[in-house]
């Protein structure tokens, strides 16, 4: 009979020990993405659109309403074509989660263009899968909405 409690005890604190993992993958998984949050929001305010493509990987992409950009070429093409002074990027994260070696961040964003642009302000949705790429994380695939489109505006 004590064997059997010992025994029951140890398999709770085993599975206890076990599904605590997941939630410091999970603090992990949200750190990185708050990370790259303030990165890319602070990148793309700059205006300068190399920044903004350094922080995707070497074969990073891109799926955006105006097409799928892939590799540092194409990246760098989007970005100076789109990128501008003056952009104002609100980023609210909304879901993190770890996916094997990659982190998922999902959430919603309003930019807002400086006075004289086309368009006003754009919001949306945005999926980010991170990877790791020495002790940094790095965009693999950023895909995002525009909610509604920038014609409604």
């Amino acid at each position: 009979m004590r064997r059997s409690i010992v025994s029951c005890f140890l398999a709770t604190v085993a599975i206890v020990s076990s599904t605590s993992l997941p939630a410091n993958a999970q603090d992990d998984a949200k750190m990185a993405c708050q990370a790259m949050d303030a990165t890319f929001e602070a990148a793309l305010e700059s205006g300068d659109p190399a920044k903004v493509v350094a922080l995707y990987t070497s074969d990073g992409e891109m799926n955006a309403p105006e097409g799928i950009f892939q590799g540092t070429e194409a990246l760098a093409a989007f970005a100076k074509a789109f990128i501008k002074p003056g952009i104002k990027d609100n980023g609210v994260l909304k879901s993190t989660r770890q996916v094997g070696n990659a982190v998922v961040c999902s959430g919603d964003y309003t930019l807002t263009f400086p006075p004289g642009s086309p368009v006003k302000e754009v919001t949306g949705h945005y999926t980010r899968v991170l990877t790791k790429s020495g002790n940094d994380w790095r965009l693999a695939q950023l895909t995002y909405n525009y909610t509604p489109s920038p014609a409604a505006h």
